[in-house]
């Protein structure tokens, strides 16, 4: 990691937290998910809220690689009826790195201070849908506006048991979900983190599970 990097301020919540969240793992989940899941459950969503009012920025550098921190990553999923938009990832992530994904997201920079905590993470999510997606002007902006990206997120998620990959053990997910119309599917693309796939139907992404990663296998399968 450069030394930019390494000095970003990124949002974080400390590790005693997660206590609080029970997430949600049924049966259909393979045993090889870890431990907690995801939940679209409002007493999970309004637990993360409190997160995020217990939450601060630390340099990445400092927490990146340090379990007792989770790093909040807005995760924006695009669906299209029962398709993901799918992509290999070759992006600045490396532990990631030729893992198959169907969620885009990034940290949540000081930058992204709106009013109040509870704007935070949706402007990021906003931030980072803008700078990792293409798609025609008007429909961005009307998303951006009013769409699928707004104050709540549609779930949150976390995957990191003791056994879990680095990348799981320090992040934690705000989930959201676009809509993205039949007209307009074909229209959007990566800008920059990846190589498209297209538009996987959720029966087909269970052949390639073990390729994806693990947000991507929790996310297909709670069906958001």
């Amino acid at each position: 990691m450069n030394i930019e990097k390494q000095n970003e301020l990124v949002l974080v919540f400390k590790k005693e937290l997660m206590y609080g969240f029970q997430g949600l793992l049924t049966d259909k989940y393979p045993k090889s998910l870890d431990l907690f899941g995801i939940s679209k459950n409002s007493t999970d969503i309004d637990w993360f809220r409190n997160c995020l009012r217990n939450s601060f920025f630390l340099p990445r550098g400092e927490v990146e690689d340090n379990p007792e921190y989770k790093q909040i990553i807005p995760y924006i999923v695009l669906k299209n009826g029962d398709r993901y938009f799918t992509y290999s990832r070759d992006g600045a992530e490396t532990r990631l790195k030729g893992s198959l994904s169907v969620g885009v997201g990034g940290h949540v920079n000081i930058g992204d201070l709106g009013t109040d905590m509870s704007t935070l993470v949706r402007n990021a999510a906003r931030r980072e849908y803008k700078e990792e997606i293409s798609s025609p002007e008007s429909y961005s902006s009307s998303l951006l506006l009013m769409g699928d990206l707004g104050m709540i997120p549609r779930a949150v998620m976390y995957a990191g048991s003791p056994d879990s990959t680095a990348v799981n053990k320090v992040h934690f997910a705000a989930v959201y979900t676009v809509r993205v119309s039949d007209d307009l599917s074909e229209s959007v693309d990566l800008k920059e983190e990846g190589k498209k796939l297209g538009w996987i139907p959720e029966k087909e992404l269970w052949g390639c599970w073990d390729e994806l990663e693990t947000w991507s296998q929790i996310v297909v399968h709670s069906c958001l």
